[in-house]
């Protein structure tokens, strides 16, 4: 049986509509933006689900992702080496987006490290309407970020680990004004999320079953997790589940 990692939020389930770049099939033998491109245009709206800290990936690819796969629900980009203010405002153009981890994401070239900022941020929070779950950490956000923050009720976690850019009264700020927000900094979650996560995990035991599938490219069985039952869906929102 499977077993659970142990960061809920740096892991991509195993799906047929999840793409996961960080395979090693992909990191050894198919370090080309081309390729990968071609994958996300074929997978077309039945990709919701993409996980990659491939350091080839760059704006294009990102261009070519808003455009071909406007259902994406969830994206994990941390610790990403091409990931800039420019990308982020391609990426913002995914209107369905629910999920974003960018923390550690930055544009690092030549021992040069251009990391996300305010104008970054920006994009996604003011544009993804259905964005709920935010990881900036290791970015160089400021206030001013947190100050659009406040008027976006759709997003109800944020995490900002590291942001050197924020200080402790800034947070206090953003709290007093948005009570119903989460904020996760280091790994001390509160004991609401704590809970969830605890929920979550004993729903997702529940789902390690393998139900096998064809793949179109190789013809052979692949063993997936089975889906959740609607019963266990309602036990905890969409959204949250695509954490784990």
């Amino acid at each position: 049986m499977a077993t659970l990692p142990a960061s809920y939020d740096t892991w991509a389930p195993q799906t047929r509509d999840t793409l996961d770049l960080r395979l090693t099939s992909w990191q050894d033998q198919q370090k080309d933006e081309t390729v990968a491109t071609k994958k996300i245009v074929d997978m077309g709206d039945q990709l919701k689900y993409l996980y990659t800290q491939a350091s080839f990936l760059g704006v294009s690819f990102f261009e070519s992702l808003a455009k071909d796969c406007s259902s994406l629900e969830a994206l994990w980009l941390n610790c990403a080496h091409r990931v800039n203010d420019t990308a982020l405002e391609k990426i913002s153009n995914l209107s369905n987006l629910q999920v974003l981890n960018l923390s550690g994401a930055a544009y690092r070239k030549n021992n040069a490290v251009e990391p996300i900022t305010d104008r970054g941020a920006a994009y996604v929070i003011n544009r993804c309407k259905k964005l709920h779950y935010l990881d900036l950490s290791g970015s160089n956000i400021t206030k001013p970020t947190l100050q659009i923050i406040v008027f976006r009720k759709n997003l109800q976690v944020l995490k900002i680990e590291n942001c050197s850019g924020l200080k402790p009264e800034d947070i206090s700020w953003l709290l007093e004004r948005r009570k119903d927000l989460t904020i996760l900094k280091k790994d001390d979650a509160t004991d609401a999320t704590a809970k969830f996560i605890e929920l979550a995990k004993a729903i997702k035991e529940r789902c390690l079953e393998n139900e096998p599938w064809e793949d179109s490219e190789t013809g052979k069985a692949i063993y997936l997790k089975r889906p959740f039952k609607s019963e266990e869906r309602a036990l905890i929102s969409d959204t949250m589940l695509d954490l784990l």
